[in-house]
């Protein structure tokens, strides 16, 4: 299925000053601009995830020995236990 997008005025989505020629931007069948932004959105976001899945692996039991050692010394000073 085919269509046509019409995204805007020539002049940043405004319309021309009288007597100006139009400019109207139409995007036709093929048109691949949306697509790119969300592929480009998902590639960032995997990035994203990535990193933090290594960075957990990498630290993850010097995490665990900071939150034992904060829950300690919170139960020995009789704070929240």
């Amino acid at each position: 299925m085919e269509f046509w997008k019409v995204v805007g005025w020539g002049t940043a989505g405004m319309k021309p000053a009288l007597g100006s020629t139009r400019h109207l931007l139409v995007i036709g069948p093929g048109s691949k601009q949306s697509g790119q932004g969300l592929v480009e959105y998902a590639l960032i976001l995997a990035l994203v995830v990535l990193v933090v899945i290594v960075a957990l692996v990498a630290t993850g039991g010097q995490v665990q020995n900071l939150y034992s050692d904060i829950i300690t010394t919170m139960c020995n000073n009789h704070v929240g236990c």
